[in-house]
C-alpha cells in the first residue's frame, strides 16, 4: 500500500492544522456571538447576529469540519496511524463525529427556533422562557463542543495510550 512521503505528511499536517484552527475558531466565534446576543435590544441587531452565526457555521466551521474528516481519512489510509490502531485516534474520530452530528442536528435547530422567535416577537423574544431555554441549551452544547474540540487537539499532541509511549517521549537526536 502506498504511504505518503515525509514531505507529503508535512503538507497534510499543515492542512489539518489550518482546518482545525478554522473549525475551532468558527465555533468560538459562534458561541461568542450567541452569548453577546443577550445584550442586544433590537430585532435588526438580533437578526444580524443570527445571520453572522449562520454564515460562520455554513461557510467556515462546517466546511473545515468536513474537510478535516477527509484529511483524517487520508491519514488513516496513507499513513501508519490507521483508524483503529491507536485508542487516541479512535477517540478523535468519535469526538469529531459527535461534534458534527450535534452541531448539525441540535445547534442548528436551536438557532432556527430562536431566530423564528425573534422574527415573530422582536427583542421581546429575549424575555420569553422558551427562547431563554433554547439559548441556554445552545450555549451549553456550544461550550461542550468547544471543550471536545480542544480535547481532540490535546489528544493529537500528547497521544495518550500510544503503543510506543516511551519512544514518543524521548527527544529526537
Amino acid at each position: 500500500m502506498y504511504k505518503l512521503p515525509r514531505q507529503g505528511l508535512k503538507v497534510l499536517k499543515l492542512i489539518h492544522l489550518v482546518l482545525i484552527v478554522g473549525w475551532l475558531g468558527g465555533g468560538m466565534a459562534m458561541n461568542l456571538l450567541a452569548y453577546q446576543m443577550s445584550t442586544l435590544d433590537n430585532q435588526a441587531g438580533l437578526l444580524a447576529a443570527f445571520n453572522m452565526i449562520e454564515a460562520i457555521a455554513v461557510q467556515l466551521a462546517s466546511n473545515c469540519a468536513m474537510v478535516t474528516i477527509v484529511i483524517g481519512l487520508i491519514y488513516g489510509i496513507f499513513t501508519n496511524w490507521g483508524f483503529i490502531k491507536h485508542p487516541w485516534v479512535i477517540l478523535k474520530w468519535l469526538i469529531s463525529i459527535f461534534v458534527i452530528i450535534t452541531g448539525s442536528i441540535y445547534t442548528s435547530a436551536y438557532l432556527d427556533k430562536m431566530q423564528a422567535a425573534v422574527e415573530q416577537s422582536g427583542a421581546a423574544a429575549l424575555q420569553s422562557p422558551a427562547y431563554l431555554a433554547l439559548a441556554q441549551a445552545n450555549l451549553r452544547l456550544g461550550v461542550a463542543q468547544l471543550v471536545l474540540l480542544v480535547l481532540a487537539v490535546v489528544l493529537s499532541i500528547w497521544k495518550p495510550w500510544s503503543k510506543n509511549k516511551t519512544k514518543n517521549l524521548q527527544p529526537k537526536q
